[in-house]
């Protein structure tokens, strides 16, 4: 498997956990940041494609200028700094995301598959603007579920876990409490989920979906008995609206269809593998956990 992080120590905690948290931007750099987002929210008028989400993300967003501003900038603005901890990555999807007080619950999911995961390994950057807890709808991840649940993920194909996702909020879901200023990479594969925003300010974050620089990027398709895998680029995802595939790509192979719904037991003892403290979870009673509010929007979304 291709090298991901600069660091031993951290690609080998990454690869164990499938997350790893680190101090990323200083106070100059946080500063600079609120001031470019400011700046780019103000440069646009809101065209929500999806007027029935609880939150704001850029992807969104109907105006592809304002999608290509946001991608350009914000990559301009953080490569510099990713270069010191990922080995050589790009950015493929860069999302501006709000979750206004009381709203912003994101479903369980795992994010989208968008390289050959038997060589590469691609990763979601997530930087919160702000001190995140639970109390305000904070990413929250299930350790070592990567690389062992479904290898292929588009919003076309079902999830495998679905029928226990109150379990899984309720036992096995842990939060990042991480301070403003660092952030968390995560293997997008792992399983996660964030709450309503429980708080009285505005939880800002910026994610970085990014690849490998010399893997091609992909996008799998559910054709009933096969899934087509498409070669896209970032321009793909600022098109695609998730009802449509935008013309012009091509279909560079194909897989058969085959998944499984899990159950509870199922669920740990294939994260176990990865995992062994989460049978401790199993055999305990639920943790306590926040209020939770259903609401059955996107559930093979991205974003988080």
């Amino acid at each position: 498997m291709r090298q991901v992080l600069n660091d031993s120590l951290q690609e080998k905690q990454f690869h164990q956990d499938g997350f790893i948290t680190l101090k990323l931007l200083d106070v100059h750099q946080l500063d600079q940041l609120q001031q470019t987002i400011n700046e780019l929210n103000q440069s646009h008028i809101d065209q929500s494609i999806e007027e029935n989400s609880s939150y704001k993300l850029s992807y969104f967003n109907g105006d592809l200028e304002f999608k290509q501003k946001v991608f350009n900038t914000l990559s301009d603005f953080f490569q510099p700094t990713i270069n010191q901890h990922l080995k050589n990555y790009k950015p493929l999807i860069i999302n501006i995301f709000d979750k206004e007080p009381g709203k912003g619950e994101v479903t369980i999911h795992q994010n989208w598959t968008f390289v050959n995961e038997e060589k590469y390994t691609s990763v979601s950057v997530w930087i919160p603007l702000v001190d995140v807890s639970r109390n305000n709808g904070t990413l929250e991840t299930v350790k070592g579920s990567h690389k062992v649940l479904c290898k292929y993920r588009s919003p076309s194909l079902p999830w495998v876990f679905d029928e226990i996702n109150d379990i899984l909020k309720e036992k096995y879901l842990e939060p990042f409490v991480i301070k403003k200023g660092e952030a968390a990479i995560i293997d997008d594969g792992i399983l996660h989920w964030s709450s309503d925003n429980y708080s009285e300010h505005v939880r800002t974050a910026v994610q970085l979906i990014m690849i490998p620089e010399d893997a091609t990027a992909i996008h799998y398709v559910n054709k009933g008995d096969h899934v087509d895998i498409y070669e896209v680029d970032p321009l793909f995802f600022m098109q695609y609206d998730m009802k449509n595939i935008p013309e012009g790509y091509n279909i560079i192979g194909e897989m058969e269809l085959s998944l499984k719904k899990m159950n509870e037991k199922e669920f740990v003892d294939i994260v176990a593998q990865n995992d062994p403290t989460i049978l401790e979870k199993y055999e305990s009673k639920s943790k306590e956990q926040a209020p939770k509010k259903k609401i059955g929007f996107l559930e093979k979304v991205f974003g988080s």
